[in-house]
């Protein structure tokens, strides 16, 4: 698999609000670093307050993470891709994230937010269906073995806006160590790019199923995807 690149525009704009936020008088110090682990793999984040307001005691951050997962099929067990269990191939999935944390509280509730803003996603998956169980592809029922192979070639790249809610990192004067939670919804915008490949040598896989099955994956991928991710972080 090749080596993730971001888009250079989304690189420029990641350097110059992170440079913005770093060069805000008297906050130059207010910043937060961490390790982060959720639906988008492992990784690392890094945040800064804003002096910008909407009430007299809320507060915005800028945050910036990347994240990503690579490794064989047998590593993870399966994938499992609109109910049939992929293994003995590849998986990698790679994102780069900056968006605004709001804070609007000021009181037992001041560590929620609420985020918005973009991810740039890289996903690949490479695999074999485990052709032992039983099937279905494209609403065509097979029995166990039916096909001696069935094979998955999907990837998806784009730069996609996102909605999240969470809790944790309201960056305050205090250094020290703080844990962060988040959850929300990411809009795909691209389009997934689906192959599959069947060895039916009995002849019974119908080829509009197949192509129903394409289909449907290719659908399932551009749905509207779930954004799970805790992170320990320190202040400083």
């Amino acid at each position: 698999m090749q080596q993730p690149t971001l888009p250079s525009s989304f690189q420029r704009g990641l350097a110059a609000a992170l440079l913005m936020a770093a060069s805000v008088p008297g906050f130059a110090a207010d910043y937060s670093a961490g390790l982060t682990l959720g639906s988008q793999g492992g990784g690392a984040m890094v945040s800064t307050r804003l002096p910008w307001k909407l009430m007299g005691h809320d507060q915005f951050q800028l945050r910036a993470q990347f994240a990503g997962l690579d490794g064989d099929l047998d590593d993870f067990d399966s994938v499992n891709v609109k109910g049939i269990d992929y293994d003995d191939g590849e998986l990698s999935t790679y994102s780069a994230q900056i968006g605004l944390d709001w804070y609007p509280f000021k009181s037992w509730a001041d560590e929620i937010f609420v985020s918005g803003g973009l991810i740039w996603q890289k996903t690949d998956i490479e695999g074999n269906a485990d052709v032992g169980d039983v099937l279905n592809v494209g609403g065509q029922h097979l029995a166990a073995n039916s096909l001696e192979s069935l094979s998955l070639d999907a990837n998806q790249q784009g730069v996609n806006p996102y909605l999240s809610v969470g809790w944790g990192n309201r960056l305050e004067a205090e250094p020290g160590f703080d844990f962060m939670m988040e959850l929300g919804l990411i809009f795909p915008m691209r389009d997934a790019d689906v192959s599959m490949a069947a060895v039916d040598p009995n002849q019974v896989l119908n080829a509009s199923s197949l192509a129903r099955e394409r289909k449907e994956v290719e659908d399932k991928l551009e749905d509207v995807q779930g954004l799970a991710m805790i992170t320990v972080a320190y202040h400083f």
